[in-house]
């Protein structure tokens, strides 16, 4: 099933790559890379994450990091809506659907 980005997620990525990268370059790189794998293996396994607060949506939070991947399922596509930190991501991503 294909993955598609948003732009407001792949500009979430990487705005969240920038963050930890004032810091620890190599661990931003780290991150991002988790983060992306995570949202791909969503083409393959879509149920994955659970049931999302927004109706019709699903979270799948990233191990390893402190992000959540909002997304949504539709048809034979997998759509990432938001990358967003796990302890405002229910909210920021209610705001952004």
């Amino acid at each position: 099933m294909p993955v598609i980005w948003t732009r407001q997620a792949a500009k979430q990525l990487s705005d969240a790559h920038e963050f930890i990268a004032r810091d620890r370059t190599e661990a931003a790189d780290r991150q991002l890379l988790l983060i992306y794998r995570a949202a791909e293996s969503l083409g393959i396994f879509p149920e994955k994450g659970r049931a999302g607060r927004i109706s019709g949506t699903r979270e799948l939070v990233v191990t390893g990091t402190s992000y959540v991947i909002a997304y949504r399922i539709r048809e034979s596509t997998v759509r990432i809506l938001g990358i967003v930190p796990g302890e405002i991501g229910r909210a920021s991503c209610r705001e952004r659907v």
